[in-house]
């Protein structure tokens, strides 16, 4: 009995007649019978193999019936192998091969020229036209460099004709290709090629960076490669078709970004100049709309490291046009390099900015863009005083003097001791309050011991001072600047003959002696009065003194409210001989930056302590301990708030135990994060309160301390008198306790020793609370 493994065997045997005569037999008897249907479509595919080198006519008559078996029985084997099988059955296999051969052998010319012909002839399947593209794509790579732009434009345009399979890796790197020319020879624009070529057809590793193990680096993705060639060959291109067809803004926009980036660079490096401003100028004018990016404020970057000197005023419009809205959050952040941190972006334009318009007047009329990026950034900068004070004065120059002064106000007080802030504030009231201007100069004047720095103070002060005719001040007050400026070798600028021209002619030099230094000190007050005229007054209190530990002694102040501070006792005249509870009437200054409080004025009250603390809180408090060497006792007004008492400061002498009234403020004491009390006064009192203090009835059970251990007391009994029957003569032999317990309550040494205890026994006792240990101590023993 025949069946399909022998028709197998027949065929791998080669015996492809007799296997092929077999099937057919098997075949009439059973037509529908799976298995011998495959056997026998494998011997169908072994005689056409064979026969597509021998007789084409013949294995073609074969396949026919193959491909109809093949459609019936759905082998995917056998329909994979039939496929393979198919482009040797066309006429040109041959051709088709010898071009491949020659391709592989390096000769794509002559594989070019093969394809080309049959091609033309009407005779290239589109099977092979795969084969036709990896012809073509190995000629032009070879003879890229050959190839001059028609001819190379006319091998894409025929490979761009071919069926070939697409997306593919093959129609990748034909695109790649194209790229490379591109960048070589500008004659090849690669946008309308990559239109031509459809962005559809990209595969998703075009997307992607590559990584190459041998050269140990990334390399940008062919998408990320087209846009960046686009740009550099300056090819005119429809970005909102990039962004459509690629399917990414953020892709499009910041790979543009990045190429431009690298550009200015490389112009700057090469020493190109002008090219680099107009690739500035080209970047900023087509891609700000897009808003913000890494690689917009890396450009911004490069326009604040370049735009410098005579170039500075390029940066002005620059940024205007970059959008100051296009900031994006690490701008606001700095900068850290290894050992070096750089100011945040956003500060160091801010400063820039300042540069190009404080000095002009040219962008008075256009600051308005600039003044909204100094808003928002001082809500974010809040602690930063030089953008306050630039604000200030940009605001002053476009006429705003009101804002202008009012921000002055307060960086005063923050810089009330450099000279060139009084300086800037005199420049800004000047217009409305020419006097008020004046005081502020003289106490500039005062501050600056450097002559070498107050010469234009001294030009500012002698102008207002001779619009009032005040020659008898001016005149020695230029002559002091002439002086120094002859002195140091240096020029007179025009601005000191312009004024000296301004002094009256009749006046007799030799009566001129107005004395400088008196008349800055005498008409500073003004100015020192008017910063301190919208500051509130606050009443404090001289809480505590102590010294740090280079023995400087160090007052702290409070108001008894939310104001705590300490000053060193030489910082004011007034602190000279302030003892604690001493009142002062102060304004003050709170820096954020440093969150402390600053002394600006200081004065006595004209309220006593007693109004002061009228309305604080009262409390009874009891005594839980007595420091006599120190002089001060300890109180507490419940389990976890307590405070002391110095004996200088009270004339009570309470004894442990004893229930006194308080006056109090709670403070916080932020060596140990918790509150105390700030005792203001006390006072004798007939009132108890019961909850301060702990009654407990127990055995109370005595501790003896030995060199290595602690012993209860019935260790030590066992120890000392086990076999002895005189009781009480052993017990007057054994060592006094060094402390006790009743239940959880702690007993001391001098207590027992008070109530001469030795030896355990039941008893009633009062015990108070140990803040700092969190635990209770027997102070008295009620019944023994």
């Amino acid at each position: 009995m025949y069946d399909s493994k022998q028709i197998t065997q027949l065929r791998k045997s080669g015996r492809l007649k007799e296997a092929f005569d077999l099937a057919k037999r098997l075949l009439n008897d059973n037509p529908n019978d799976e298995c011998i249907l495959n056997a026998y479509a494998w011997v169908l595919y072994s005689i056409v193999k064979l026969e597509s080198t021998r007789n084409l006519s013949l294995a073609n008559n074969f396949f026919s019936e193959l491909c109809a078996l093949e459609a019936k029985l759905k082998n995917d084997m056998l329909t994979e192998n039939v496929n393979k099988l198919r482009p040797k059955l066309n006429p040109i296999y041959a051709d088709i091969e010898r071009a491949n051969e020659l391709r592989k052998n390096g000769k794509t010319k002559e594989a070019v020229q093969i394809f080309y012909k049959l091609k033309q002839n009407g005779l290239l399947n589109i099977e092979f036209h795969e084969n036709y593209g990896w012809a073509l794509y190995e000629y032009a790579k070879e003879y890229m460099n050959d190839l001059d732009i028609d001819k190379f434009q006319k091998l894409l345009h025929e490979y761009l004709k071919l069926e070939n399979k697409k997306p593919s890796r093959l129609h990748s790197i034909m695109l790649n290709l194209a790229i490379n020319y591109s960048k070589e020879y500008k004659t090849l624009n690669i946008f309308k090629f990559f239109q031509a070529w459809n962005p559809k057809l990209l595969q998703d590793e075009d997307y992607e960076e590559k990584y190459i193990q041998k050269d140990a680096k990334n390399y940008p993705s062919l998408v990320s490669k087209l846009i960046k060639t686009i740009i550099e060959g300056q090819f005119p291109f429809d970005i909102n078709y990039l962004i459509d067809e690629l399917g990414s803004k953020k892709l499009v926009v910041e790979n543009i970004r990045e190429t431009f980036f690298w550009m200015i660079i490389n112009a700057h490096k090469d020493n190109k100049t002008s090219c680099m401003w107009s690739i500035f100028n080209h970047y900023v004018n087509n891609y700000s709309i897009f808003g913000g990016s890494y690689w917009h404020s890396e450009i911004l970057k490069l326009a604040e490291r370049y735009m410098i000197g005579n170039n500075l005023w390029r940066f002005f419009e620059f940024l205007k046009i970059w959008n100051i809205e296009n900031f994006i959050d690490s701008d606001y952040l700095e900068e850290k390099n290894e050992q070096y941190i750089n100011k945040p972006l956003v500060l160091k334009s801010i400063k820039k900015l300042f540069e190009c318009i404080k000095d002009s007047d040219k962008y008075a009329d256009d600051i308005q863009w600039v003044l909204d990026l100094y808003s928002c950034s001082i809500d974010k900068f809040d602690d930063n005083v030089w953008l306050l004070r630039e604000y200030a004065l940009l605001l002053n120059k476009i006429g705003n003097t009101e804002d202008a002064n009012k921000i002055y106000k307060n960086l005063i007080l923050e810089l009330k001791e450099q000279a060139y802030i009084w300086h800037e504030f005199g420049n800004i009231v000047k217009s409305n309050n020419r006097e008020l201007a004046i005081s502020m100069f003289c106490k500039a004047l005062t501050l600056q011991n450097d002559e070498d720095m107050i010469g234009n103070i001294m030009l500012d002060l002698s102008e207002l001072l001779l619009d009032k005719k005040e020659f008898d001040v001016a005149f020695p007050i230029l002559m002091r600047y002439k002086a120094h400026r002859e002195e140091k070798g240096w020029k007179l600028p025009p601005r000191f003959q312009e004024l000296l021209s301004k002094i009256d002619t009749t006046i007799n030099n030799d009566r001129v002696c107005v004395s400088i230094e008196d008349f800055y000190c005498k008409n500073k007050i003004m100015a020192e009065e008017y910063i301190l005229s919208n500051i509130p007054t606050h009443h404090i209190i001289l809480s505590r003194i102590f010294k740090d530990k280079n023995d400087i002694e160090l007052l702290v102040f409070t108001d008894l409210k939310n104001i705590e501070f300490i000053s060193k006792r030489k910082k004011h005249k007034n602190l000279k001989n302030a003892k604690i509870n001493d009142i002062f009437a102060a304004k003050l200054y709170f820096d954020k930056s440093k969150q402390k409080y600053s002394i600006l004025s200081l004065e006595e009250s004209a309220y006593t302590f007693d109004e002061i603390i009228n309305n604080c809180d009262e409390a009874i408090a009891i005594v839980n301990s007595i420091n006599t060497k120190k002089g001060l006792f300890h109180c507490y007004i419940n389990l976890n708030v307590g405070g002391i008492m110095h004996f200088a400061d009270t004339d009570l002498r309470p004894n442990i135990g004893d229930f006194i009234k308080i006056k109090y403020n709670l403070r916080i004491n932020k060596k140990e994060n918790k509150q105390e009390l700030y005792i203001l006064k006390t006072e004798k009192t007939s009132e108890i309160n019961e909850s301060l203090i702990k009654k407990v009835d127990g055995e109370l059970k005595l501790k003896y301390k030995t060199d290595s251990k602690t012993l209860d007391f019935e260790d030590l009994f066992d120890t000392h008198i086990k076999h002895d029957d005189n009781l009480q003569e052993m017990r007057d032999n054994i060592k006094k306790p060094d402390f006790a317990f009743i239940e959880d309550c702690y007993v001391q040494k001098s207590v027992l020793e008070q109530y001469n205890i030795l030896s355990n026994d039941f008893v009633k006792a009062k015990a108070l609370f140990n803040e700092r240990k969190k635990s209770w101590e027997v102070f008295e023993i009620i019944q023994y």
